[in-house]
Formats: C-alpha cells, sequence, structure tokens
C-alpha cells in the first residue's frame, strides 16, 4: 500500500443471513514498499465468509495489493472429548455438554441438535406438542402482541420479532379464575445424566394466575416441579432438572387469573444436555398409551391409536360444551376473534338466545361480536391440520347470522401450498 493517493483496505466477516461487520481496516495513508504483514483476529464463529474490500484513493498513486493469504489455528476439532463434560459431534468436533440439545447448532454440522425430540421454537408449528382435549381451554400458538392491553409479549423469545412464533394463553372472557390449558409433549425418553429442562416464560400482568410444570414418569406417576405465579416484566428462563430414568411426558398448565390481564405465554422449550428420544421413531406418532403408528395417521379421520389420542387435537365432532374449540383456534393476524359464549349476546337485535346443541341459555356456542369491528374486517378460525380425507368427506354446521347489518361467513379449504379453496 505505497503511494501519494492510497485508499483502504478493508476485512468484513459475513455471517449466513448476509450481515457484515468490519473486523479489520488500514489505509488512508502511504504505507511504503514493503510486503506488510497483518494478523486478525476472528474468534469462535458458524457459517461465515469473509470479505476483502479495496476502496481507490484521490488518483491513479493508490494501488493495493494482499498476498499469501492463511488460516492459523482455527480448526475446532480435537482428537478426542471429555466424556464427562463435552459432547463429540458426529463431524468430530467436541463442545461443551450443557449445548446439546439447546435449540442453537453448535456442532458445525448439526449433529448435537438431531436427538432432541421435545424441543420446540414453535416457529414452523408445535413439533409434537398437543393440548389436551380433557382441559378446560387451549393454548394458542401466536405471533406479535396479544389482545389484551397491559399483558402477554410483544415479540417472541426466540427472534425477538413480532414475525416470530410462541405458546400463550389467552384470559380474557370467557375465562374465569383458575380455568385452566394443558400443552403436552409426547412420550419420551433421556440418555445422559445432566439432563435440564429448560423453558422461556412470560408472565406480565395485574391478574396474573399460574404456569405449572409437570413430570408425568410411566414408573412413578406426576410430579410438580415447577409452580410459576409471579408477575415478572419480559421474558424469564426457567430452568428444572430432569432425573427420570423411565418413560415420560411433560405438561405445561396455565391457570387464568381473576381478570383479563393474566395472559401467560411460552417458547422456546427445550431439554438440553443430553439426548431426548421419542418413544417411537422420529417418522412416527406417539399415542398416549405409547403405541407407535405412523406421523401421517395424526388427524386423518380414522382412531390408528387404540387409545384414539392420534385424533385428540382434531375431533370429529365439536359442540363447545366442554366450554374449548376441541382444536380450533383464531388465525393470529386477523382483525379480531371468535369467542365461546352462553346465552343472548351482548347487543341487541342480533346473536341466539340459546346454542343449538342443548337449546339453553347455558349451553356454549362460537360467535363473533360485530360492536367492536369495522365493516370487512375478519375473524378467521382455522382447524388443526388434517392429513388425509375420503372423497366423501364432508363438513357439516350449524350457523346463526341474524340481524340488519350481517356480513358473511365463508368456509375456505387451505392445502399445504395455502391455496384456498371457498367452499361456502
Amino acid at each position: 500500500m505505497t503511494g501519494s493517493h492510497i485508499g483502504s483496505l478493508e476485512l468484513y466477516q459475513v455471517n449466513r443471513y448476509g450481515i457484515r461487520e468490519k473486523v479489520w481496516e488500514k489505509g488512508g495513508r502511504d504505507m511504503g514498499p514493503d510486503w506488510l504483514q497483518a494478523g486478525v483476529y476472528v474468534g469462535m464463529n458458524q457459517f461465515v465468509r469473509y470479505e476483502f474490500v479495496g476502496t481507490k484513493g484521490d488518483g491513479y498513486e493508490g494501488d493495493i495489493a494482499i498476498d499469501d493469504l492463511n488460516f492459523g489455528q482455527c480448526s475446532p476439532y480435537l482428537d478426542d472429548c471429555d466424556p464427562v463434560n463435552e459432547f463429540k459431534c458426529y463431524n468430530g468436533q467436541c463442545i461443551s455438554g450443557d449445548k446439546l440439545c439447546d435449540l442453537k447448532m453448535d456442532c458445525f454440522d448439526g449433529s448435537d441438535e438431531r436427538f432432541c425430540d421435545a424441543n420446540c421454537n414453535f416457529e414452523e408449528g408445535m413439533c409434537g406438542w398437543h393440548n389436551l382435549i380433557a382441559d378446560v381451554f387451549d393454548w394458542t400458538r401466536f405471533q406479535g402482541e396479544t389482545a389484551s392491553y397491559g399483558t402477554g409479549p410483544r415479540v417472541d423469545h426466540t427472534t425477538l420479532t413480532e414475525e416470530g412464533y410462541y405458546m400463550y394463553i389467552e384470559t380474557s372472557l370467557p375465562r374465569k379464575l383458575g380455568d385452566n390449558a394443558v400443552l403436552q409433549s409426547h412420550w419420551l425418553s433421556l440418555s445422559g445424566d445432566n439432563c435440564v429442562l429448560s423453558i422461556f416464560y412470560h408472565m406480565e400482568g395485574q391478574h396474573l394466575g399460574a404456569l405449572a410444570v409437570e413430570v408425568e414418569d410411566s414408573a412413578t406417576g406426576k410430579s410438580t416441579i415447577g409452580n410459576l405465579t409471579s408477575k415478572a416484566d419480559g421474558w424469564q428462563h426457567g430452568r428444572w432438572p430432569l432425573k427420570q430414568s423411565k418413560e415420560f411426558r411433560i405438561s405445561v398448565t396455565g391457570y387464568a387469573g381473576s381478570s383479563y390481564e393474566g395472559d401467560i405465554a411460552i417458547d422456546d422449550v427445550s431439554i438440553v444436555g443430553c439426548k431426548v428420544m421419542s418413544s417411537c421413531g422420529q417418522s412416527q406418532f406417539t399415542c398416549n398409551n405409547k403405541q407407535c403408528v405412523s406421523m401421517a395417521s395424526e388427524c386423518n379421520f380414522k382412531k390408528d391409536c387404540s387409545d384414539g389420542s392420534d385424533e385428540d387435537s382434531c375431533p370429529l365432532t365439536c359442540d363447545f360444551e366442554k366450554n374449548n374449540t376441541c382444536g380450533w383456534i383464531n388465525e393470529p393476524g386477523a382483525d379480531w376473534t371468535w369467542d365461546l359464549h352462553q346465552g343472548p349476546t351482548s347487543s341487541l337485535h342480533t346473536g341466539p338466545d340459546t346454542d343449538n346443541t342443548k337449546k339453553t341459555a347455558q349451553g356454549v356456542y362460537l360467535y363473533v361480536e360485530a360492536s367492536f369491528a369495522y365493516k370487512g374486517q375478519e375473524a378467521r378460525l382455522i382447524s388443526a391440520p388434517y392429513t388425509r380425507s375420503a372423497e366423501s368427506c364432508k363438513l357439516n354446521l350449524y350457523a346463526y347470522m341474524y340481524g340488519e347489518h350481517i356480513g358473511s361467513l365463508i368456509v375456505k379449504r387451505i392445502t399445504r401450498r395455502r391455496r384456498q379453496d371457498p367452499g361456502v
């Protein structure tokens, strides 16, 4: 870098998302007529590339040259790993044992996240976690800010953006104090002695209930390992040791508080420090009775599990009488919501006085309250994904649409590629 018009030479580190970080820079003056040696500390990284940028100075006496590039002492591989405190990746790399199954690819080949069947950041779905039918209401996969003021997260924990997903319980009406929503894993087994259940949770609001974490062991039954009741701003981190020697499953239960400022959310659920395997193979569904069936058997309108648990999240019928929505959820991003209700609605000259099932004011039905929405806004209710159906398959329902300002009710079929076919 010699001459009276020297510009600059910069080195950038670029990650897998294209974000550039400057790690070294020289120039702005004549550096002399000799080759100069430089060393740049780049440290431990994954999936990065390096980019040299030469910038022209004020005139032609500004040529810049580089030669003899080499990376030194960069190999992460060791001859062997500490069998107690480290995990040996399939490619021979050694990582700390507490990084196993932590939802991050610490091995360059990703093998530390391969056998982690309970782990989920909810970005692509629920990863086998499912709502129980026997509880009062359901957890909802959601993104962005919840509908209630003064409670619930604004962003998820994984991406820290409004686009990221998390699971939460909505405690506005018709929820009552003590109503419970249970999210449960499949049956699992552990391989290792340093297993820790890790859950990020959000409990903010003046009317909080509780968040309970239970483990059901096939040998010893249920035990509560965590019971959270305290208000805390922002996402918090809960960690609980797991010592199960037999097959087990995890239940995360959210309890409604005294009013609407009681939303509770969870994200980035993982069992870290050991391998976690479903009782069945990775391409199989684990029934509640530990029977193994094909993953395609879930939600196919047929009870392939002898206990019927493969259809629990998508029952054939729903009359809403158990005060839950049977796996139907409000779609995140819709303008307003469908809500469970009993008796007459709050608006005069519209809405039913009774449900269709019992035909009494004690019967439960699902409805949209039009008083708080604008013309053309939508409330969208979506089912669990069904894997297969017969050509003769029909969806039957009873609808009530009475009033001077009725909009429309549309049923759509959404395929895996998001094609929407109007049905009604």
